[in-house]
């Protein structure tokens, strides 16, 4: 048996190295060690965005796909919850006397649960459960601390890779916005063609662009699901005083937040958002506005979205304080353009007379020969 689990073992991260390429035939890892080891149910959770939300699946290639998680757990309980909180493995051979147990599986009598990590950082779990086929050990407490090992060194180097493709797409994107934003004409009439371009092209839920006007914010163009949105925040905005949106616009700093629901200030204008980025407009007088996103809890948010926010948001100050600059000189052009024709009608209507003063000229119609007006 024990040369059994050796192979077992060896097999496993085997696979786990050359990773699963899509149309493969070998075994998915989760499959190998239920298979190897004789573990009736295995699955992989993965931490997204170094916060308390676990996305859990049934294969290994499933998650190195990107495929969708077969579950989203906002608060991890359970006895998977407790290993993520505590850091350290449950081993647990009956799982009846074991109060954070969740049965999902209706034969399952056993449980190990052991920490991912990469290096001191905790990253994941994996999770194996068994019926009464046989009993467990501390050699599958091992076993399994082995093949976590092995995974938080792929996933981590999955992770940097995934991170470094994501990064460079999002780059191309905001250079994209960015562009298309200097390009434009008129900036306030194009506020809505910005937030819907942000919308399609970073799959945020929502997306809001709120300039200040007397010490509320208006939002100019607002793009989304506005179903379930209170018309009143759309019509008249919000005062500073409120909502994170009224606190960005106060201190002037861009902000993300996990979990909004948690924030005291959120307002909530949009139900179902998990996630919010907030950043400020600003000119060289200071903050004009803000831009808003906001995503699900199945669209994570990071300070990868944070820095495009703010970007863009110093993109639209900038658009928007050269659009002002050059709207106040076209009108003072105007203005001066005006003065001048009126100067030259009334420098053309006056003429100097025999007497030596100015008089206006006289046209055939009003005056007659040889009359003058002084």
């Amino acid at each position: 048996t024990w040369t059994r689990q050796l192979d077992g073992v060896q097999r496993v991260a085997d696979l786990i190295e050359r990773g699963s390429a899509r149309g493969s035939h070998e075994p998915d890892v989760c499959c190998a060690i239920a298979d190897y080891l004789d573990y009736a149910h295995v699955g992989i959770g993965v931490i997204v965005n170094e916060s308390e939300m676990l996305h859990g699946y049934r294969t290994y290639s499933a998650y190195l796909h990107g495929e969708p998680p077969d579950v989203i757990i906002d608060t991890p309980r359970g006895i998977i919850g407790r290993v993520l909180v505590t850091g350290k493995p449950a081993f647990v051979r009956d799982v009846t006397q074991d109060n954070d147990f969740r049965r999902v599986n209706p034969s399952t009598t056993q449980e190990i649960c052991v920490p991912i990590r990469s290096g001191t950082k905790l990253i994941g779990v994996v999770n194996a459960e068994l019926d009464d086929r046989r009993h467990i050990d501390d050699t599958d407490l091992m076993i399994l601390l082995t093949i976590a090992d092995h995974l938080g060194s792929a996933i981590n180097n999955h992770l940097r890779i995934r991170d470094l493709e994501v990064r460079t797409e999002q780059l191309r994107r905001v250079e994209e916005v960015t562009r298309h934003i200097a390009g434009m004409l008129d900036i306030r009439d194009s506020l809505p063609d910005i937030v819907q371009q942000l919308e399609h092209m970073f799959a945020f839920s929502t997306t809001g662009i709120g300039l200040l006007r007397g010490g509320r914010l208006q939002f100019s163009a607002f793009y989304g699901d506005t179903s379930s949105t209170p018309t009143a925040i759309i019509r008249e905005g919000l005062p500073i005083e409120r909502g994170i949106t009224g606190r960005v616009a106060r201190t002037g700093r861009a902000e993300l937040i996990i979990d909004v629901a948690s924030d005291p200030d959120y307002v909530d204008a949009t139900p179902g958002s998990y996630y919010e980025v907030c950043a400020p407009i600003m000119n060289s007088s200071g903050v004009v506005g803000i831009l808003n996103v906001e995503t699900t809890i199945a669209r994570p948010m990071n300070a990868g979205d944070l820095e495009i926010v703010s970007i863009v948001a110093g993109h639209i100050g900038l658009a928007l304080e050269k659009h002002d600059l050059y709207t106040a000189e076209r009108r003072s052009r105007v203005a001066l353009e005006a003065m001048q024709r009126v100067s030259n009608i009334v420098a053309s209507a006056l003429v100097p007379n025999d007497y030596g003063t100015i008089g206006l000229a006289s046209t055939p119609s009003t005056v007659e020969s040889g009359e003058e007006w002084n």
